[in-house]
């Protein structure tokens, strides 16, 4: 019994040392998949190791090998050997670093648990690639993904928000979806029922007791927000145009909650007034003397003082004018003006005149003691004693026509030879002089005629 067992082990072992034999002097096909590219090798080498190092493919311990490394090939005749990548992916503002030993596009952001949503593109070195898009085993992997169903999410308790993906249609199904949880009598904004949009901020905010004061009144309020000017703006009661407040807007919520607010607004006047502007003269000797004509409108200008009164609590507080400004520039005008003489005659019940001008005026009269004052005044400014034939005018016309020859129907010939004052400080005004034992009342509108003979300086605008 001893001696059949003996032979059967020897058989068996003769059997196996002729096998092992035949496998390693007889060369075989194997089918090669190195990082999805297929190749067929023949070999006589049995352990997946030696096959490897035999082909010259490099491999390492974090390769993913199949069959095992140091598996003895005797039946499967295929070998994979996938070399793993770096990916470098960035979404949004998260940047992610996975190994992946897949080519696909969708299989490598699956390998590194990132979820595509509808919408999603996909960019693989600055080039857009769909989900089944190859890319092949690279040693470092270069991917962007941009989504349409992102948003930041904001709590009070973190120093940056979190970016957070989600399908859903609204506010509160985003943050239901995700599971994000909520603290009792937490405050959400925007609120739940509001529409989801793509790269939205959604804020999660424990609100707290804040008392106001404000022009003398003190309430309670139960506010959320980082800052003061926040918080309030979300209480209804923001800071608008000059308002302050103490603590500022900018500072972070007071720990004791006491935020004073105080209602600034300014009121703000302008007085003003016209800014004359030039009036170029032009002669014309196609016109005659004393006719005028527009050659250009210009207009007049405006300036102005601007006042700001600034109240606060609807107390004033401060009341500031700004230098006068010019508001709008005035344009010059320019006017033409005739130089052409033409002496004419005049007959009259005094008798025939030759004058070279003639002006529409508005006369009153005068004597000694019917001036105007409570005394009885004999002189006149050229010297002249007051008595018919002097003709007082406005001092501007003096200095042009003093001892100037006039004659006035229903008062005669007389001289200019005093200075009067219009009543309406109009230049076409005269005051004819008497003496006060031949007074004559005037009240009248009449006409002055300058006499001959034409003098050398003429006043050509009147």
């Amino acid at each position: 019994m001893k001696k059949r067992i003996w032979f059967v082990f020897l058989g068996f072992c003769l059997i196996f040392t002729g096998s092992m034999l035949y496998l390693t002097n007889s060369p075989r096909r194997i089918q090669l998949l190195v990082d999805g590219v297929p190749m067929k090798i023949k070999t006589r080498k049995i352990r997946t190791d030696a096959i490897l190092k035999e082909t010259g493919i490099p491999f390492s311990d974090i390769d993913r090998i199949f069959p095992r490394l140091n598996y003895w090939m005797t039946e499967n005749y295929l070998l994979r050997v996938d070399h793993p990548s770096t990916v470098e992916l960035m979404r949004q503002d998260e940047q992610i670093s996975f190994i992946s030993y897949e080519n696909i596009a969708g299989n490598i952001l699956l390998s590194g648990g990132v979820k595509l949503f509808p919408g999603d593109k996909i960019l693989w070195n600055q080039t857009e690639i769909q989900a089944d898009s190859l890319i092949g085993m690279e040693s470092n992997i270069q991917l962007s993904i941009t989504s349409q169903n992102f948003f930041k999410l904001v709590r009070d308790s973190w120093d940056s928000p979190q970016i957070r993906y989600t399908q859903a249609l609204t506010v509160g199904e985003a943050l239901q979806q995700l599971d994000v949880s909520i603290p009792q009598g937490a405050l959400i904004f925007p609120e739940r029922d509001t529409v989801f949009q793509n790269g939205m901020t959604i804020e999660i905010c424990e609100p707290k007791i804040l008392t106001i004061s404000s022009n003398g009144i003190e309430s309670q309020i139960s506010a959320c927000g980082k800052t003061v000017g926040e918080a309030l703006s979300r209480a209804g009661v923001p800071l608008e145009n000059l308002d302050y407040s103490i603590p500022s807007e900018d500072s972070p919520l007071p720990s004791d909650g006491k935020i004073s607010v105080f209602r600034v607004h300014e009121d703000m006047s302008l007085t003003a007034s016209a800014l004359p502007n030039e009036i170029e003269w032009i002669p014309d000797n196609t016109k005659p003397l004393d006719s005028t004509g527009v050659i250009k409108e210009g207009h007049a200008g405006v300036k102005g003082v601007l006042t700001k009164i600034r109240y606060q609590d609807d107390v004033e507080i401060s009341n500031v004018s700004e230098p006068e400004t010019v508001l709008i520039e005035p344009e010059k005008a320019v006017h033409s003006y005739g130089t052409q003489i033409q002496t004419q005659t005049i007959t009259t019940a005094d008798g025939t005149f030759e004058y070279w001008r003639s002006i529409p005026v508005y006369a009153t009269s005068y004597s000694p003691c019917r001036s105007g004052v409570d005394a009885c005044l004999n002189g006149t400014s050229s010297g002249a004693r007051v008595e018919k034939g002097i003709i007082a005018v406005s001092y501007d016309w003096y200095l042009k026509f003093g001892g100037q020859r006039v004659y006035i129907p229903g008062y005669g010939t007389g001289v200019i030879g005093d200075v009067g004052k219009s009543p309406t400080n109009d230049n076409r005004w005269v005051d004819l002089a008497y003496s006060d034992n031949d007074f004559v009342g005037w009240s009248d509108h009449t006409m002055l005629y300058f006499l001959t003979p034409v003098p050398t300086e003429i006043q050509w605008v009147l």
